[in-house]
């Protein structure tokens, strides 16, 4: 009694197990792009008016209100992201999340990116998940991040996006945003 007991409820096992593979919908969608280029626009993000896109949440005790003052802080944002670096070209989606600002003492600038990449267009509709940490930023002009996840067009994404920073056209100095290439497999 108790051997077939055993028998049938490994047998149970076995039939939920081969049974519990992924439905032929969700194992289509692996099928995603391997890599996709954007722009991210962050409007006045290193001059001193204050920015629309994005708000500082907290602040280190003595640093100022502007982006300017490289202190301690954390700051949520909802960026424009485009196709190309221009502007007035056509919106894709949006880049919205959080970064954390640390500058202790005389070390290095770091930048700690946790956000999403939203996309609702023809060819992309779903959003992209990214996290790292980035030193020296924005005077190193190359940085990367990892991507932790997809949705939609993006479904079981992993990889990593490369970024470098693009400036205005007029003014070298200018910070307008970042050039993201991402690569990604699922």
């Amino acid at each position: 009694m108790v051997m077939a007991r055993t028998r049938f409820v490994m047998w149970v096992f076995v039939a939920l197990s081969l049974s519990m593979r992924m439905p032929p919908s969700v194992e289509a969608s692996r099928d995603g792009p391997s890599s996709i280029e954007f722009y991210v626009h962050n409007p006045g993000l290193f001059t001193p008016f204050p920015n629309p896109t994005e708000v500082v949440q907290l602040a280190m005790k003595g640093s100022e209100p502007r982006p300017r003052s490289f202190k301690s802080r954390i700051i949520t944002f909802n960026h424009a992201i485009t196709g190309t670096h221009y502007k007035n070209s056509p919106v894709l989606g949006r880049a919205h999340g959080i970064r954390v600002v640390d500058k202790v003492g005389d070390g290095p600038l770091a930048f700690t990116w946790l956000f999403t990449a939203s996309f609702n267009t023809s060819s992309f509709d779903g959003t992209l998940s990214f996290q790292g940490t980035t030193l020296n930023f924005p005077s190193s002009d190359f940085s990367d991040v990892a991507v932790t996840g997809g949705t939609g067009s993006f479904r079981f994404a992993r990889g990593y996006a490369t970024f470098t920073n693009f400036y205005r056209d007029d003014e070298i100095s200018v910070l307008e945003g970042q050039h993201f290439q991402v690569f990604l497999r699922y």
